[in-house]
This record gives structure tokens, C-alpha cells and sequence, in this order.
């Protein structure tokens, strides 16, 4: 194989001098239940206002389509 060949060609110094990543990335986190739940409540849902909820969500999706 094409690659393996490659491999074999270059000293072994080259292959352990590679870039290590750092160890101290932290995770990213997003807590999107909470987004949810905040954008029912304040788009109709808290009083069970299905129609403006589902208005509020095609607006959102027209809006991300966009883009």
C-alpha cells in the first residue's frame, strides 16, 4: 500500500516529533433543555398557546434557513 510505504520511508525521528494537542481543552457545553424549555415558555406554551409556539418555531426555521 501507498501509505504504508510512506511510513517506512521517513526516519523515525519525523514520527515522534508530531504536535501533541493540549491537555487542558475543556469540554463546550450547551444546556439546551434550558434553552427549550425558556423559548416554550416565553412563545405561548406556558398557557398552552400551541398555535403561537408553532409560529414562533416556523419563524425560528425560515430565519436558520436563511443562513
Amino acid at each position: 500500500m501507498v501509505l504504508e510505504e510512506s511510513i517506512q520511508n521517513v526516519p523515525p525521528e519525523e514520527t515522534t516529533n508530531k504536535k501533541s494537542e493540549p491537555d487542558s481543552l475543556k469540554p463546550f457545553t450547551i444546556e439546551i433543555l434550558k434553552l427549550i424549555k425558556d423559548a416554550q415558555q416565553q412563545h405561548g406554551l406556558r398557557h398552552g398557546d400551541y398555535q403561537r409556539y408553532r409560529g414562533y418555531c416556523s419563524r425560528r426555521i425560515s430565519r436558520l434557513e436563511k443562513f
